[in-house]
């Protein structure tokens, strides 16, 4: 099997934008998540999404303890940061232009998230394309924006939840808890 990084080269040497394989650079160029990663909590998002991730993975001990930058980046490095759309972005993001994104590399998606093998998903602002990506199984529409998802054959729990951009103090980090109490 090819690497899902190789394989999003080739898919984006095809279109012409091999410089932005795997980045979501929000208006800066070069930027590659891969790296913010390593990088841990130097952004605002990457503090969010690191007390988010150290409270998922150590089962949500008090926010204090996961609102230290050694516990933010210590869980950013045990997860998998993915974007729908993999060309330079800025402050907010077209809706309509992440699905045509997400539709066009659907099988490469695919691919990253087998690959990845997750076993929760926090879709960040991004359920509705994750539904007929992951072909979650959801009964009521009502439903779908309050309660994790499941998709039984990749046995992915996806959990709808909001960009860490929009905020994280403790306020959300609790409700992040509650959202996956029946999950963890």
């Amino acid at each position: 099997m090819t690497d899902p990084w190789t394989k999003w080269q080739k898919h984006y040497e095809a279109l012409g934008v091999v410089d932005y394989v795997l980045k979501e650079p929000h208006g800066w160029p070069g930027a590659d998540m891969r790296d913010q990663l390593r990088k841990g909590a130097q952004y605002q998002v990457w503090h969010v999404l690191g007390r988010w991730a150290a409270g998922i993975l150590n089962g949500f001990p008090p926010y204090s303890e996961v609102d230290t930058l050694a516990e933010k980046n210590r869980a950013l490095k045990s997860i998998a940061g993915i974007n729908l759309k993999k060309e330079s972005g800025g402050a907010r993001a077209d809706s309509s232009v992440v699905n045509a994104y997400a539709f066009r590399d659907r099988d490469l998606i695919r691919d990253q998230i087998a690959e990845i093998q997750p076993e929760i998903v926090v879709a960040c602002s991004t359920m509705d394309p994750l539904i007929w990506l992951l072909d979650l199984d959801f009964d009521d529409v009502a439903t779908i924006t309050r309660r994790p998802l499941w998709n039984s054959t990749r046995s992915i729990c996806v959990v709808p939840w909001r960009h860490p951009a929009r905020g994280g103090g403790v306020k959300y980090y609790q409700q992040l808890k509650e959202r996956l109490a029946e999950v963890l």
